[in-house]
């Protein structure tokens, strides 16, 4: 089946993304490279999109950690679709 994934930057460490909209402080979320994990676990599954949520830029600090992680993990979901869109060529 189809799977289209919406990703809530909420969910990560605010150590990872300081710039959400929901920031929780004192409560851990995941890291940046558990997420990578994560994803890499979705691999030979249909992904047919994605989207990154909750982000606020003008929060994010001077060296734009949470956009380059929502960067990292778009990549991810980019490289997924490409993968599984390679697959198909080879039938």
């Amino acid at each position: 089946m189809p799977l289209y994934i919406t990703f809530d930057l909420d969910v990560l460490d605010p150590a990872d993304a300081p710039a959400v909209s929901n920031l929780e402080p004192l409560h851990e979320g995941l890291r940046a490279s558990q997420i990578v994990k994560i994803f890499h676990g979705l691999r030979g599954m249909n992904i047919i999109g994605g989207d990154i949520v909750c982000m606020i830029p003008t929060k994010d600090n001077p060296n734009n950690i949470t956009a380059m992680n929502a960067m990292a993990i778009m990549f991810e979901m980019v490289a997924l679709i490409a993968d599984r869109m390679e697959q198909a060529k080879k039938g």
